[in-house]
């Protein structure tokens, strides 16, 4: 077999890889979409307008990967909008009383809030056994309500945001937003694990047959416990750079989300 051969038997493999892959007829009806649009609405294309499409799905696509990784295991998390909404204001909050905070230990901040709401939801539906979208919906509106509370009408506005931190919503590299970078990395990182650790395939198992999956030694409820732990992780991620993004938070942040 000649090198060209070889080759173009290599770039065969990888075109039926690429072709097999469940995301691509998503990937077309996004570029088919676009175009229609764009057809329309020359505008459309226009580098500014893409920028804000990815920085408006940016946030969306951490939340989704939280999610996802619950939805996975049989299970539900509605209060992502809620820990959303509490972590952007607490991030704020601690911006309005410590304007020289460094930008990383916000960031943690925001995380630990929604990481704190996760362990919470992880234990009442692994622990007490309650079904995720009864435990959910109640956490849901506990959270709006703690941070109702936290709130107390007030608003935190752009002044008081470092512009080092908004530009974590806005700045770009080769003209792709940072937040939307970041977004990326993480959705290929849990894809990468999803396929790759047993762990995490694990959790497919789980979602498959809870039952079989407990007789071929799975520790089910430790990684349900996870999912919800690391769901509110990347919601309370995502609140803070819901912040960045919009630079103004208050009771109503992540409301429908």
């Amino acid at each position: 077999m000649t090198t060209r051969s070889i080759s173009a038997a290599g770039s065969l493999r990888i075109a039926k890889a690429f072709l097999r892959a469940r995301e691509v007829s998503i990937l077309i009806v996004i570029l088919v979409v676009f175009g229609a649009t764009t057809i329309y609405n020359h505008s459309f294309a226009d580098p500014l307008s893409v920028q804000q499409l990815l920085v408006g799905a940016s946030v969306m696509m951490m939340l989704a990967v939280g999610e996802t990784l619950v939805i996975i295991t049989r299970n539900v998390d509605l209060s992502i909008g809620s820990v959303l909404g509490l972590s952007a204001y607490v991030v704020g909050d601690l911006f309005a009383h410590n304007p020289n905070l460094n930008i990383v230990l916000a960031i943690l901040a925001g995380t630990g809030v929604g990481l704190f709401c996760g362990v919470v939801n992880g234990a009442i539906v692994t622990v007490v056994r309650v079904p995720s979208l009864v435990v959910t919906l109640g956490t849901l509106y506990v959270i709006r309500g703690i941070d109702a509370i936290v709130v107390n009408g007030l608003q935190i506005n752009p002044s008081s945001i470092p512009s080092s931190f908004i530009n974590l919503g806005y700045e770009t590299i080769i003209g792709i937003p940072w937040i939307f970078i970041i977004a990326t990395v993480l959705v290929l990182i849990v894809g990468y694990a999803m396929r790759t650790f047993r762990p995490a395939r694990d959790l497919y198992a789980i979602g498959s047959d809870p039952a079989a999956a407990l007789l071929a030694g799975i520790p089910a409820r430790r990684r349900v416990f996870f999912t919800f732990v690391l769901s509110g992780a990347i919601a309370g991620f995502a609140g803070a750079l819901w912040l960045a993004e919009f630079a103004t938070v208050s009771s109503v942040a992540g409301l429908g989300y």
